[in-house]
């Protein structure tokens, strides 16, 4: 269904994108049913060739091709990689959204963040840091800058989060003011959601002689995204 998506969506477009479209959906209609052992250097290739083809007209398949400036990046595109994008070409390796691998991280409410994290950590990081030099808008940079940071404080040694609720939130509301209105992802088991206040039962940081149990928190799967790459 989605090679066929992919070829409907390209139909009228020029000889060359078509073509070019037409081997991304082959990937779609051979591929996934292999699972883990499907080709993702193919699928790869693919996107990218129909990026390349693309770019000249659009302001996503420019940046998917490599080939924007640094600050000149659509603060919508920006918070479409964010809250929409899969990250199965990432580190993660998985259908996930940027947000949920975080979750699992440094959680949507304060907790600790697991040990022994620290490539992931630095894998999450290092795309914030490019779409934070990317960026065209400075009220999304600015939020970006707050979501890296538990990140940043982690890798650093400062192991406590207190939860990406509230930088979320502002990215939210950025994001908002650029014309893109962002999912509102929630952890399982419970009810905090992007643009809700902050359960007030939330734990406090822990200390020394009240230390926390570490325990992971898992993530309920997001709704289905109703924003893509607009720009």
């Amino acid at each position: 269904m989605t090679g066929d998506d992919v070829e409907d969506l390209f139909a009228d477009a020029p000889e060359g994108a078509r073509a070019a479209a037409t081997e991304l959906a082959d990937w779609f209609r051979t591929q996934p049913e292999r699972g883990a052992e499907s080709d993702r250097e193919a699928f790869a290739d693919a996107f990218e060739g129909v990026a390349a083809g693309r770019q000249d007209v659009s302001v996503a398949a420019l940046w998917a091709a490599g080939g924007g400036e640094a600050g000149a990046k659509p603060a919508a595109l920006v918070c479409a990689d964010v809250f929409d994008t899969p990250g199965t070409l990432t580190h993660f390796a998985n259908s996930n959204v940027l947000t949920s691998n975080m979750f699992k991280l440094v959680g949507l409410s304060p907790r600790e963040v697991p040990s022994g994290r620290t490539d992931d950590l630095r894998a999450t990081a290092e795309p914030l840091d490019a779409q934070i030099a990317a960026v065209d808008d400075d009220a999304v940079r600015t939020a970006l800058e707050q979501v890296r940071a538990p990140f940043v404080d982690a890798l650093d040694g400062d192991t406590w989060s207190d939860g990406l609720q509230d930088p979320l939130d502002q990215l939210a509301t950025a994001c908002a003011e650029q014309g893109y209105h962002a999912q509102a992802p929630a952890e399982e088991g419970g009810d905090a959601v992007v643009g809700a206040p902050a359960p007030e039962d939330a734990p406090a940081r822990a200390d020394a002689s009240d230390p926390a149990d570490g325990s992971p928190a898992h993530l309920a799967a997001l709704p289905a995204p109703s924003n893509g790459a607009t720009a």
